[in-house]
């Protein structure tokens, strides 16, 4: 059992203490406290209540959840038939050194779009990750670029379309 599972640690309290140390502004911080107060007292956490309860958009909620998983403090997970929001990675001592996706491909993707990427297209893009070559993601997101499309569903059919011709980075790339 790790110590932010006993009875008589308050979490909440653990979080406002260290918000400076793991670099959380006040809606990070409030949507954390929020969620543990949800899993304690065992109520379904949705995007829609913690929007209601922050009085935030749902493009700001996802935008704020993206953040938090990006930074490694909460984690997705299935609690029998529902999403389980997982907050244990912001009491570890060092931040999770593996992530889902590159760093830096996620910055890319940003930058190129310009705007925050959400939540969905982050898992899209981690689920991407698993399947293609960093290098070959890349080089749809330039295709889909020089076609003016920026989204998903046009990359993934890029890349979906290269793997079926059994296309690989470095052709495309001398090509």
């Amino acid at each position: 059992m790790n110590w932010w599972q006993e009875r008589c640690v308050n979490r909440r309290d653990f979080i406002l203490d260290h918000l400076e140390e793991r670099d959380l502004n006040t809606k990070e911080a409030l949507c954390l406290i929020l969620i543990d107060f949800f899993n304690q007292y065992q109520i379904s956490i949705s995007h829609e209540r913690l929007a209601e309860k922050l009085k935030l958009p749902l493009e700001q909620v996802d935008e704020l959840l993206s953040a938090l998983q990006d930074k490694g403090y909460l984690h997705f997970g299935y609690n029998g038939n529902r999403i389980a929001f997982d907050i244990d990675g912001v009491l570890e001592e060092s931040k999770p050194e593996t992530l889902l996706f590159h760093e830096n491909l996620f910055a890319l993707f940003e930058k190129e779009f310009a705007r925050p990427i959400s939540q969905r297209e982050m898992e899209r893009l981690s689920e991407w990750l698993h399947l293609y070559d960093e290098e070959l993601i890349v080089l749809a997101l330039r295709e889909a670029l020089i076609q003016g499309k920026t989204s998903f569903d046009y990359i993934n059919r890029i890349l979906m379309n290269w793997k079926a011709e059994g296309k690989q980075a470095s052709s495309l790339m001398e090509g």
